[in-house]
């Protein structure tokens, strides 16, 4: 018989630097959930509600040096609120699965480690506003700085408008990466570390058999 997450609704997120694969390999699980009759919600950081995408606009769109460091985290932290208290929250309480495409974890590592804020502001604003709430698991792509930065390179050729943090430099981003990394050696159980330099079929793959394995279910590729 195979197993569904209805009955231990959870919150999923997926994590990594840009170009990772985190929006494609988000969409394959929600779609192998669906599959397997299980009620699920996809959703977006920043984003996810009508105010937080208008937010997420404000922070993606325009030059580099558009916010400062402070001012950007002070964007995400709203915006997270939005999102978790109007739509996570109401959603896991529906006993629905949630995945979602970056969490708190980017905002550690961006504004944390790549703006250099340090994260243990971020956690005590975290904790502030949302108290001790987190997600169940995380799945954490990784790719090697130099595919990082060629994927990187890549996006911004196909974009047609300035993308601020694409543009941020390769100091920022490898800062960013040694965030993700020390991110994960701090609290190790509650991630699923996935090598994000394969094909998109072999990521979305071990994920699948990751998640089969630590919460029992019989979860079937999509790809």
């Amino acid at each position: 018989m195979m197993h569904s997450f209805n009955n231990i609704p959870l919150f999923i997120t997926f994590e990594g630097g840009e170009g990772a694969g985190k929006s494609t390999q988000s969409n394959l699980l929600y779609k192998a959930l669906e599959k397997n009759n299980s009620e699920v919600l996809h959703t977006r950081e920043p984003g996810g509600t009508k105010s937080a995408e208008v937010i997420r606009e404000l922070l993606t769109v325009g030059p580099t040096d558009k916010w400062q460091p402070n001012t950007e985290l002070l964007l995400h932290m709203a915006a997270r609120v939005e999102h978790v208290e109007l739509v996570i929250k109401p959603s896991l309480k529906q006993r629905k699965t949630v995945i979602c495409d970056r969490f708190l974890d980017s905002t550690i590592a961006y504004q944390g480690y790549g703006h250099q804020l340090g994260q243990d502001i971020i956690i005590k604003m975290h904790e502030l506003v949302l108290g001790n709430f987190y997600p169940d698991i995380t799945i954490m792509i990784n790719v090697s700085p130099h595919d990082a930065m060629k994927r990187i390179a890549g996006s911004i050729k196909r974009k047609t408008r300035p993308a601020r943090y694409e543009n941020m430099g390769e100091a920022f981003h490898k800062r960013v990466l040694d965030g993700f990394s020390k991110i994960v050696e701090m609290n190790p159980d509650r991630y699923i570390v996935i090598n994000g330099n394969q094909t998109i079929e072999r990521v979305h793959k071990e994920i699948i058999l990751s998640l089969n394995s630590k919460f029992n279910l019989s979860l079937l590729s999509v790809l």
